[in-house]
């Protein structure tokens, strides 16, 4: 791998690749994904580890990524067989990356999947074309995201799918699909895990949404607006879950939204002044402080 400053265009998949080691360091200062002269129902990694534990990945700055297709790539490992990613990290311990910037990806800018004790900083992701998925997407155990901001992903712009992980200094903007910052899928729960400072301004669906069971998870000193849907929805059994220092507005429903049993304590929260935005709780059972 390259440890100095080096600009890199791929045509290829898995420009930097590694299996099963331990103790690598990237250091790139360009990664030039060479959208214009990819063609055809590809899908391409710019970094691909897997099985690499106390990992340093350092990119400065990241673009033109190939797009997602949807179509299904050769399953080289059969791990990761659909589409593109930019930087992939799967099975990991101990991975630090840092990017800088990061314009215009296919699927995922950057995914830590099944990562533990992880270490995420993202400067900024900035969607260009119409396919670009999540900006950063965090899952697995005590993993923790310093800073990210994300422009018009076409999916949430920050998936942290962490048990018993830290999430701050979130700015996700013109999300056109999904969430703004969402927390959990089916059977990756975000149980445990702390979020502070977070923004969430213009979202497709629900601003920040918690599901797929995640339990004891607490937001807070955020503001979410210009929602599509809800500002916060909590939903799929998540109990215990904590909302405080927060301000809702404008959002094209409710201001926060619960269903599915779920338990949700909140405090010191605001909404604007518009008549029409209102507080519902749907559930069947539980408990809302």
């Amino acid at each position: 791998f390259p440890s100095h400053d080096t600009e890199v265009d791929v045509d290829f998949d898995r420009l930097l690749y590694a299996v099963n080691k331990t103790d690598i360091e990237i250091d790139v200062r360009e990664l030039d994904g060479n959208y214009a002269g990819q063609s055809g129902n590809i899908g391409t990694h710019l970094i691909y580890t897997t099985g690499c534990d106390d990992i340093s990945i350092n990119v400065k700055y990241a673009h033109d990524h190939y797009i997602a297709s949807g179509a299904s790539m050769p399953s080289v490992d059969g791990i990761r067989n659909s589409s593109s990613g930019g930087i992939f990290v799967y099975d990991s311990d101990r991975a630090k990356v840092n990017v800088g910037l990061f314009e215009g990806w296919g699927r995922e800018a950057i995914w830590l999947y099944n990562c533990r004790w992880g270490d995420v900083t993202l400067g900024h992701a900035q969607g260009k074309y119409l396919t670009e998925y999540s900006g950063l997407q965090v899952e697995g155990s005590y993993n923790s995201v310093n800073r990210a901001s994300v422009d018009f992903a076409g999916a949430s712009a920050v998936g942290f799918d962490t048990r018993y992980g830290t999430l701050s200094n979130v700015i996700a903007t013109n999300t056109r699909e999904n969430s703004g910052v969402n927390f959990g899928h089916p059977g990756e729960p975000a149980t445990g895990s702390v979020a502070e400072n977070i923004v969430v301004d213009g979202a497709f669906g629900a601003g920040i949404s918690v599901s797929a069971g995640s339990q004891d998870v607490s937001i807070n000193n955020f503001t979410v607006q210009n929602t599509g849907d809800s500002g916060i929805l909590f939903s799929g059994d998540t109990v215990r879950g904590k909302l405080s220092n927060g301000v809702l507005a404008y959002p094209s429903r409710w201001g926060l939204v619960t269903s599915n049993n779920v338990q949700v304590q909140t405090a010191n929260l605001r909404t604007d002044d518009r008549d029409a935005v209102t507080l519902l709780v749907d559930m069947g059972s539980g408990l809302f402080e």
